[in-house]
């Protein structure tokens, strides 16, 4: 895939952003989650781009509807302010991935916010195409 640009945006979710690991009438294979952990400082001047997203967990499918008070087995993106952004590719494009994840790394420097260290990756179908969203709370 080609060297691409990237539009950061702040963005703020109002709800929390649900998946599950079991399949159910609720949940959808047209959306899933993983989890990664950001190992880069902000104060590092040439950071490997393979410590953008280390430490990968598989938070599930996208789960509409009612959910149980405190159902444990559910993922959640939380809601609160996030530093976001969106790009065409699947997991087969990590390095694009990757790239994307730095790119807002630097950012968030240039913009001056602290972000937390935790990356949710979101992956959404769309017809033909795969799309991924990278989201960093701001702290």
């Amino acid at each position: 895939m080609n060297s691409a640009k990237f539009t950061i945006k702040n963005l703020e979710l109002f709800e929390n952003l649900k998946f599950s690991l079991e399949e159910s009438a609720n949940t959808t294979k047209l959306e899933w989650l993983y989890r990664y952990e950001n190992k880069v400082s902000p104060r590092e001047i040439s950071p490997n781009i393979k410590m953008f997203l280390t430490q990968e967990e598989f938070l599930g499918y996208g789960f509409y509807g009612e959910d149980a008070k405190n159902d444990t087995r559910l993922n959640i993106i939380p809601r609160g302010k996030y530093m976001f952004l969106q790009g065409i590719g699947g997991k087969e494009d990590f390095s694009v991935i990757e790239k994307a994840a730095e790119t807002l790394f630097l950012e968030s420097i240039w913009q001056e916010k602290n972000l937390d260290d935790t990356t949710y990756l979101r992956f959404l179908q769309e017809g033909e195409k795969t799309v991924f969203q990278i989201f960093r709370a701001i702290l």
